[in-house]
């Protein structure tokens, strides 16, 4: 085995778990957490209460998983468009999803069961400091979308350039929404669509990423079975 080839598809195979991991992570809190609403209480609240280790838990593993995949991306594009500023952004992805986590958000929304619907008190150091990591996230996946769409063109995948582009879009559209009428399905479904494209980017890596018979960065564009 070739270790080197080795370690790079390791590292895209973390990538391709963020989302999955996370979003179903989500989901099935939302599912069994008493007094929490998707549409009413951001996701970030489930970081509170005595079940939040849980949610501090799937945020820092999935930015630690993401931060691993940097590698990878960096092997896999070195010698094409994109090999510098890609593991920057998913790095920048990564690093906010541990920032998001190790800092919670303070209580709201009635959430958890106890708190006050609405508060006046001021936000906390440590909720400022986990919005950072909330912009980080999100700055980053939807300027992933974009760049990686280019990336795509340049490979002749017309297909992932739109999947990127469209993804981008759809996740902007829907996270304003939300924010602007205080829905939180909006931001929820939104950071699906983005989280997602960028784990579909790993998987799609994962399987054009050279073998020990292929020099470093020599992407197998041949593979069959692949749409373009």
């Amino acid at each position: 085995m070739n270790s080197p080839h080795a370690l790079a598809k390791l590292a895209l195979a973390a990538g391709v778990l963020v989302a999955p991991i996370f979003y179903l992570t989500v989901f099935i809190q939302a599912a069994m957490r008493d007094g929490y609403s998707l549409s009413r209480v951001a996701l970030s609240l489930l970081s509170l209460g005595n079940e939040g280790w849980i949610q501090i838990t799937n945020f820092i593993v999935c930015g630690l998983l993401a931060l691993m995949s940097v590698f990878g991306f960096r092997a896999v594009l070195a010698r094409h468009r994109g090999g510098v500023w890609s593991p920057l952004l998913v790095a920048i992805y990564g690093l906010g999803l541990v920032i998001a986590g190790a800092w919670h958000p303070d209580p709201g929304a009635g959430f958890p069961p106890g708190t006050p619907l609405h508060s006046t008190a001021p936000m906390s150091g440590h909720y400022i400091v986990h919005w950072i990591g909330f912009i980080l996230v999100n700055t980053s996946l939807i300027a992933s979308c974009f760049f990686f769409a280019w990336v795509f063109r340049g490979l002749g995948q017309r297909g992932w350039s739109i999947y990127g582009v469209v993804s981008a879009v759809v996740g902007i559209i829907l996270v304003a929404a939300g924010l602007a009428t205080e829905n939180f399905l909006g931001p929820t479904f939104g950071g699906l669509v983005i989280y997602s494209f960028l784990s579909a980017v790993s998987g799609r890596l994962l399987a054009l990423a050279p073998t020990a018979s292929t020099q470093p960065g020599d992407l197998r564009m041949d593979r069959v079975g692949l749409p373009g």
